[in-house]
């Protein structure tokens, strides 16, 4: 499942804004990464997403929310409440051009394969969102990368020593390592950058 755009509906914190994660030619990324001091809402943003894949009629935060699933995308949208206090939604399967008024869920034609609950989506994240004061050079996270890099180098020492007789090309273990799954997260968020590895004295090197 992959987020495409979330529209808040008068929340207390984010009030009516929209967020749009979608790229130049209207997919969404790959990787998204929330960036800020303490306090701004990087937290709250992911609980309420993760409200939202728990039980989309359940949650009261969003205008909208469009996403994809199993191959097809689509949308909720809230609508207002009905005269005895009972949610509506609409209900949008946007590959087919088709849509559901639903109440409650009640209606039996909605489909199953939209329903990121039904399809066992999972949500997770880590609690490790400390804001380290006065190292805005990025120190925690070239100390984080050196060691992947020394673990990758080990791995396939070891993996050679092991299999003498295949010899492996350093390009071939490179693309199962950590260090490439990095590289390939970084490189599908940054359209203009590639990450290229750690030069001399933990140097980050980029190319743009």
């Amino acid at each position: 499942m992959k987020i495409r755009k979330i529209k808040f509906n008068d929340d207390f914190l984010f009030g009516s804004l929209e967020l749009n994660f979608l790229k130049s030619d209207e997919t969404p990324y790959e990787n998204v990464v929330f960036v800020g001091e303490n306090g701004v809402g990087k937290t709250t943003l992911l609980n309420l997403l993760k409200q939202f894949v728990g039980g989309p009629d359940r949650c009261y935060f969003y205008d909208f929310v469009e996403y994809e699933i199993n191959g097809g995308v689509y949308q909720f949208e809230r609508m207002p409440e009905r005269v005895n206090g009972i949610a509506q939604f609409n209900f949008h399967d946007l590959t087919n051009k088709k849509t559901w008024l639903l109440d409650g869920f009640e209606n039996e034609d909605y489909p199953d394969e939209g329903n990121p609950y039904i399809q066992n989506s999972i949500f997770s994240f880590s609690q490790n969102d400390k804001v380290y004061e006065n190292e805005h050079n990025f120190e925690k996270v070239i100390e984080r990368l050196k060691s992947i890099q020394e673990e990758d180098c080990i791995n396939y020492v070891f993996e050679n020593i092991k299999h003498p007789e295949k010899n492996i090309a350093w390009t071939d273990f490179f693309e199962t390592s950590k260090m490439s799954s990095f590289a390939k997260a970084f490189n599908s968020f940054f359209e203009d950058m590639k990450y290229f590895g750690l030069g001399f004295n933990n140097t980050l090197l980029i190319l743009t």
